[in-house]
Formats: structure tokens, C-alpha cells, sequence
């Protein structure tokens, strides 16, 4: 019993190291990202994120298999500088990684 209890422990600071590690190797201006992928029906229908903190994100490069109104994702992404959106909607990032929960 002690053992199982000492190797969760361990399991669990082991992970929380990790995710530390992931954070700080982040590209530049790049932010991990928790939420659901929701059809928005405005202009002619579009995909967005909205994240569990209750940001909008307009990705410009949502791979097609994720395009499924309701799923929940994590990732990464950057906000795109150079793109120019009309939806009007959130703020229109580049995703880096993504993640089907």
C-alpha cells in the first residue's frame, strides 16, 4: 500500500515537472489552450475555440478533422499578426499543436 502511494506520488510530481518544462518551451507569443470547438453561424458558418476560460479564438488553420461542432481540445497557438479575418468573431490564431480530448 505505502509503495502504490509513494509511486503516485511520484507519477504525479513527475508529470507536474513535465508540464512546467512544456510551458517554458513555448514558442514566441505562443499560449496553451483548453475548450470546445463550436460551429459559429455567422457570415457563411465557420469553426472557432471557445476556451474554458471563455476566450473566442478564430483559428486560421483548424485541421479538418477537428471541424466537429462540440469536441473538446488542447493545444497550442499563437496569434497571427499577418492574417487579416472578417468573421469578427475572436482573436484569429495559428494553431501549433492540437489535441482531441
Amino acid at each position: 500500500m505505502k509503495m502504490r502511494l509513494a509511486l503516485g506520488i511520484g507519477l504525479l510530481v513527475i508529470a507536474s515537472l513535465a508540464g512546467c518544462a512544456s510551458r517554458q518551451s513555448l514558442p514566441a507569443n505562443a499560449f496553451l489552450f483548453h475548450g470546445k470547438v463550436v460551429h459559429v453561424d455567422i457570415e457563411d458558418g465557420f469553426y472557432g475555440i471557445v476556451s474554458s476560460e471563455g476566450g473566442h479564438y478564430d483559428p486560421v488553420n483548424l485541421p479538418k478533422e477537428y471541424q466537429q461542432d462540440g469536441i473538446e481540445v488542447r493545444g497550442v497557438a499563437r496569434p497571427t499578426d499577418n492574417a487579416i479575418g472578417f468573421h469578427m468573431w475572436g482573436m484569429l490564431v495559428e494553431i501549433i499543436s492540437i489535441q482531441r480530448l
